[in-house]
């Protein structure tokens, strides 16, 4: 008979705990109806509330299990200091908004919230529930059109739908949930910066209307194997959009256009990707865009844009071949450093800075085919080569050049180079397209006056010696048939003169002093 009791006693106890708590309330009224009242678990709302209500939720955080607010007809605005916000920086909440940092660190036990329907709220605002650790269920109503910046940081929900009714996200709205399904809204058009950073999907779907996706949008998404772009995306995050994700390849719509021409640092830092195609309009690949990737082949478009390669942006991948197309100017710091699968590197003849370390450990290289008819100066960065087989990588340079390689610092360490091409002599133009003279030739006193075809954008002449140290450099007005350059510092000797322009026009021709 006694262990009847003691079971009924237990039973009761343990339906008591769980039982269901209902108040209705009119506004800023909840505190007052939950006085006295302890171990609530199941909490049922009604009637009308303020950001004063939901502060009262959070004192329940310890045993709070379900929140109910199906019931709730109206969110009133309130403005003072006994809103959610704990540390008051924020005292004004609008009206048919969940609030501010409503239910900000509920991470007790809350598991399970039910939200109104029927057009209560429009709006779930900032950090409303931030660091919900333990929320793992809650419905977007339909009608609700922003949800705020970290609104569910760090809760622990799995899969999420979002109505059509929504077309804003703040930034960083699920950063660092568990989050491994999702469905987005059809009216969405931006995926703004650090939406599903580290969390846990595995495919997305961007809705057609969304043109941007921001910085940090996917990072540290380990798991993400698939995703499907819009045909009208014009910008791909300026910095880390995919780093550290299972992506392993990326076709971007025949139209995006990125903004700004730069593909953004870290864009596919550390990711599974092992192919790219450039965009058109790309006219510089960023710091460390593809670097500790499985890249093992880039494309670049015909009519190539990119001018500069950033610091590490093809570091330590998976490259075996690489043509750096023309229009090339810059090399930046590490480019390809400790790329040790690359055998064969080819370097435009628009290239006229290699810096620190490019090419550092790239330990596989058998070749390098430069097109450059004057050597690029590497005497203010002796580490470019470091860690290549200089004496079983063969150095290709255009016929007539090699001389010039031989004198030119870094270049003269390769044991083997060799000339390709045509044979046309320093004395004559190579490249011939702009026409290139010397007025004169063997220059006496101190001008040397050039001639050339008419100067296209960006037209540069330099001066070098057949080391390939640029002594003089000179920029020429669009439009120009002629540029006097100023040689009186130079001792007599053999130089080269180089002409180019951004039009696609060079010529090289040698000058005697």
């Amino acid at each position: 008979m006694k262990k009847l009791f003691s079971l009924s006693v237990l039973l009761c106890l343990s339906l008591s705990m769980h039982a269901q708590t209902t108040v209705n309330i009119s506004t800023g009224g909840l505190s007052a109806a939950l006085s006295g009242q302890t171990g609530i678990t199941n909490l049922v709302v009604t009637g009308t509330m303020d950001a004063r209500d939901f502060l009262a939720i959070q004192k329940l955080n310890t045993t709070l299990v379900t929140l109910d607010l199906s019931g709730i007809t109206k969110i009133e605005a309130y403005s003072g200091t006994g809103g959610s916000d704990i540390y008051n920086s924020v005292t004004t909440y609008p009206a048919d908004q969940i609030p501010y940092k409503a239910l900000y660190y509920l991470n007790g036990a809350l598991t399970t919230v039910v939200l109104p329907t029927g057009g209560v709220i429009d709006s779930i605002g900032a950090q409303a529930f931030a660091s919900c650790s333990k929320l793992t269920s809650i419905n977007i109503p339909n009608g609700v059109s922003s949800i705020g910046d970290n609104a569910f940081l760090s809760t622990g929900l799995t899969s999420i739908t979002l109505p059509n009714s929504v077309t804003t996200l703040g930034i960083g709205v699920f950063k660092s949930s568990p989050l491994a399904q999702v469905s987005l809204s059809d009216q969405l058009t931006s995926i703004p910066k650090s939406t599903f950073d580290g969390t846990k999907l595995s495919s997305v779907i961007i809705p057609e209307l969304v043109t941007s996706i921001g910085n940090l949008a996917f990072r540290n998404v380990s798991t993400l194997t698939q995703i499907t772009l819009p045909s009208g995306l014009l910008w791909l995050g300026g910095s880390m959009t995919f780093y550290g994700t299972a992506i392993k390849s990326l076709t971007l719509p025949a139209n995006t256009q990125i903004i700004g021409g730069t593909l953004g640092d870290g864009t596919f830092q550390n990711t599974a990707i092992t192919s790219f195609a450039i965009p058109s309009n790309v006219t510089t690949i960023g710091n460390s865009t593809f670097q500790t990737s499985k890249l093992a082949s880039l494309i670049f478009p015909s009519n190539n844009q990119v001018s500069s390669l950033g610091g590490f942006c093809l570091s330590n991948t998976k490259l075996t071949s690489l043509v750096i197309p023309e229009n090339v100017t810059t090399i930046c710091v590490g480019a390809l450093s400790e790329t040790t699968t690359l055998k064969n590197l080819e370097l435009p003849a628009s290239l006229t800075e290699i810096q620190s370390s490019a090419f550092n450990g790239c330990t596989a290289l058998t070749s390098i085919k430069v097109h450059n008819a004057v050597p690029v100066d590497l005497s203010s960065f002796p580490d470019v080569f470091t860690g290549i087989n200089k004496t079983k990588c063969i150095l290709y340079v255009p016929t007539g050049t090699k001389a010039a390689y031989q004198a030119a610092s870094s270049w003269k360490d390769f044991t083997n180079i060799v000339e390709f091409g045509t044979t046309t002599g320093l004395e004559n133009v190579q490249n011939n397209n702009a026409s290139l003279t010397i007025a004169g030739n063997p220059v006496q006193g101190s001008e040397a006056v050039l001639t050339f075809a008419e100067a296209g954008e960006g037209a540069v002449v330099r001066v070098s010696d057949l080391s390939g140290k640029t002594l003089l450099k000179q920029v020429i007005a669009t439009g120009s048939t002629t540029a006097t350059l100023s040689v009186g510092n130079l001792s007599k000797g053999v130089y080269l003169v180089n002409y180019t322009d951004n039009t696609g026009k060079r010529g090289m021709v040698k000058m005697i002093k």
